[in-house]
């Protein structure tokens, strides 16, 4: 393995075990469950296959990687995006949630105040895009590479 690519796997490896941390924290705490599942998506699943990759680094091995890697960011994309519009305040704890009774009829009555926040999630979500193409072409890039090397060996 490269000296570049090492360091670009252990960067990655560390990139998400902070992820990992922070959405423990928020979901013990209860502060924002649903960004707490949202970052747990993208995290939990290629921490544990880059792992096994640093122990047994083989071809199979990198495109069980990169094939966690990319399914985790389109789950977490699917769910940064259709997540807090379709949860509504429970993706926040309901934070944004204002309970009242209506003095004219005498009904409880809830009312979300969430679309701000729904919509900086979608911002999140598109900012974070280009940087997770990055680390999913450079996957590719080296899983391509390491699979042609092994077969000039051999």
């Amino acid at each position: 393995m490269g000296m570049a690519v090492k360091t670009g796997m252990i960067l990655l490896t560390v990139w998400l075990a902070l992820q990992i941390c922070l959405a423990c924290t928020m979901c013990w705490f209860q502060y924002d469950p649903g960004y707490g599942v949202y970052l747990m998506v993208h995290s939990v699943l290629p921490f544990i296959v880059l792992l096994m990759h640093f122990c047994k680094n083989t071809a199979s091995m990198r495109w069980a990687l990169f094939c966690t890697y990319t399914v985790s960011v389109v789950i977490g994309i699917l769910a940064g995006v259709i997540g807090p519009f379709i949860s509504d305040g429970a993706f926040w704890n309901f934070r944004c949630m204002e309970q009242s009774v209506n003095p004219s009829i005498g009904l409880y009555e809830l009312t979300s105040d969430c679309k701000l926040l729904n919509w900086m999630m979608v911002v999140e979500v598109v900012v974070r895009l280009p940087f997770q193409l990055m680390i999913i072409f450079g996957m590719h890039r080296y899983t391509a590479e390491k699979s042609q090397e092994e077969a000039l060996k051999t």
